[in-house]
């Protein structure tokens, strides 16, 4: 065998390999092979044993495209799947190379503007949704594979939940049929609806759907998504219609049931609502990711510190010479609120230029009532990624 296996590179002497030489390169290569598959399985280990849930280069598209009307029976299903194979154009990316991760008992938060892809990503990590392309896991449930396992895991409470609750029950009814059909006995599902009952003050249980404000039903879908004990709760803009008093009792809620031990992924646009519980956070914009963090990680590189003052005046012609000397980041807008002649600002100074700042506003004849320094905030972070990403 060596023989005929060198005779046939005998033309080429300068490629002759030895057969010795080939297995060892083979055997070599076997080892790089199974070596690296097996730090995968344990890096796959130890981020099942860590996190809740596991997301790698999530990717999702949508491809709708109008009918053709003029074919019929077969012709049509043909003549559409062939065109579905040729439509690029059409195809709208929902979520593109998303990838993060979240620890067991973590509030996280899940940030973008309207469709940003939010709900998509919320639907595929509770198993209503494939991905295109990607994986995941939750709880070490893959999303695909196991979708109908992990649904037993989770519990998914959208701004639109309300639009599934049967209109001719009563609240009471309509919680515990969800919670029977989802496994829960009918006496606990009866206590704990009481207790998240008095949680939020309400007295409406015997009331029928059509019968509430879009609050009262959007608080209705709330208790109803915790009433079922489920390891992972996801909230897709879960204050939508709920005034500043049922908003802090809500995030009360979320608080005390983090404590104990349940992972709670929070989507929405209203992030001065989130920043309470200082999360980290996944920023999103058309689908892709814009930065994953804390507040203060996600705007570290600004080098900069919040301040909140209160001034006699500030103007734009302020404003533009504080930014033009660098002094503040001028491309965050401000928050300005007049009240009885006072001017409340909240700037970014950059670290280092505090004293420039009240050398300017003291050339401008601006009296300084107060000034105190603030912390970072999820809006902060917010306005700057999701802009200039």
């Amino acid at each position: 065998m060596m023989i005929r296996f060198q005779n046939r590179f005998s033309k080429f002497p300068d490629k002759r390999i030895s057969l010795t030489k080939m297995l060892y390169r083979i055997k070599r290569s076997v080892k790089n092979v199974i070596l690296q598959l097996l730090k995968t399985l344990c890096f796959s280990y130890n981020q099942t044993m860590d996190s809740a849930v596991d997301v790698s280069h999530l990717k999702k598209v949508f491809n709708p495209f109008p009918l053709r009307k003029k074919e019929r029976g077969p012709g049509l299903w043909v003549a559409n799947i062939m065109r579905l194979r040729r439509i690029k154009e059409n195809e709208v990316y929902a979520l593109t190379d998303v990838s993060f991760s979240v620890n067991r008992g973590e509030i996280f938060a899940v940030l973008g503007p309207n469709g940003a892809g939010k709900t998509t990503l919320m639907k595929i990590l509770s198993g209503l949704l494939y991905p295109t392309s990607g994986a995941g896991t939750v709880l070490g449930k893959d999303i695909v594979k196991e979708h109908n396992k992990l649904k037993g895991n989770v519990s998914f409470v959208s701004a639109s939940f309300w639009m599934a609750l049967e209109w001719q029950f009563t609240v009471m009814e309509n919680i515990l049929q969800y919670a029977i059909l989802s496994g829960v006995r009918e006496e606990n599902a009866k206590k704990r609806t009481k207790e998240l009952g008095e949680f939020f003050g309400i007295d409406f249980f015997d009331k029928k759907i059509p019968e509430l404000s879009a609050g009262m039903r959007q608080i209705v879908a709330v208790i109803r998504g915790f009433v079922i004990d489920r390891p992972i709760v996801y909230l897709d803009e879960p204050g939508v219609s709920l005034d500043v008093e049922k908003r802090h009792q809500l995030s009360e809620l979320v608080k005390s049931e983090a404590k104990k031990g349940k992972t709670i992924l929070i989507s929405s646009h209203e992030f001065t609502d989130l920043d309470i519980y200082n999360p980290r956070a996944l920023l999103l914009k058309k689908g892709k990711t814009i930065g994953i963090g804390t507040a203060e990680e996600l705007l570290r590189e600004k080098n900069a510190i919040p301040y909140e003052l209160q001034l006699s005046k500030f103007d734009d012609e302020i404003r533009k010479e504080l930014s033009r000397k660098g002094i503040i980041e001028g491309d965050i807008p401000k928050e300005l609120i007049e009240l009885d002649r006072v001017f409340k600002v909240r700037l970014l100074v950059k670290r280092g230029m505090v004293n420039g700042l009240v050398k300017i506003l003291l050339k401008h004849n601006v009296k300084i009532f107060n000034m105190r320094k603030d912390r970072m905030s999820l809006k902060d972070a917010y306005l700057y990624r999701v802009k200039y990403a």
